[in-house]
C-alpha cells in the first residue's frame, strides 16, 4: 500500500446511506433531503481538507471505514465485550449505500476526484466504536500501491475447491 494517502478525511457523526431517488407526481426525480445534506457535509469537509491541492484525474483507490457508536441502552459490560471481541456492525444501514453517499460527497470539479468512474478499487468495513465516524482515504494508483485486485488475480490462478450445492 502507498505509505500515505493523497487525501484523508474524518467526518464525525452517524454516516447517512444514499437514499433511493424519489419522484414527484409531475415526474421530477430528486435525492432525499437527508442524503443531500450529508453529501454536502462531506463535500464541504473535503474542500477544506484539500486546501488548494489538485483534483485527482487518474485512477484511484478508496478506503472507507465506518464506525457506529454502541447503543446508549447497552451496559458498560456488554459494550466492553463488543470492543474486546471486535464485533462487526451487522445492522442497517447497508455498507454499500454509505459508501455511495461518501463517494458522491468527494466527487466533483472542485473536490477530491472528478468522477467516480476513476475508482478502480474500494476497501471498506463497518464496526462499533466509542463514537460514530466515517473515515475516508483516497490513494492515487501508481507502481507503489499494493492493490487488492492484483492479489486477487494471483489467487485466480490457484486451484480453489468449490463446495457443490
Amino acid at each position: 500500500m502507498a505509505e500515505v494517502p493523497y487525501f484523508h478525511l474524518d467526518v464525525p457523526g452517524v454516516a447517512v446511506p444514499k437514499g433511493r431517488p424519489r419522484m414527484t407526481r409531475s415526474g421530477h426525480v430528486y435525492t432525499p433531503e437527508k442524503t443531500r445534506e450529508y453529501e454536502e457535509r462531506v463535500r464541504f469537509a473535503a474542500r477544506i481538507t484539500m486546501a488548494g491541492r489538485k483534483v485527482i484525474t487518474g485512477p484511484c483507490l478508496i478506503h472507507v471505514a465506518v464506525f457506529f457508536a454502541t447503543p446508549a441502552s447497552m451496559s458498560k459490560r456488554s459494550r466492553q465485550g463488543i470492543f474486546d471481541a471486535g464485533a462487526w456492525h451487522v445492522k442497517k444501514p447497508d455498507l454499500d449505500n454509505i459508501v455511495k453517499s461518501a463517494i458522491d460527497g468527494i466527487t466533483g470539479d472542485d473536490s477530491v476526484i472528478l468522477d467516480d468512474k476513476q475508482i478502480v478499487e474500494i476497501c471498506t468495513f463497518k464496526t462499533y466504536a466509542e463514537s460514530s465516524l466515517l473515515s475516508l482515504d483516497v490513494f492515487k494508483v501508481d507502481a507503489n500501491v499494493d492493490r487488492f485486485a492484483q492479489r486477487w488475480r494471483e489467487w485466480e490462478g490457484q486451484e480453489i475447491s468449490v463446495s457443490p450445492i
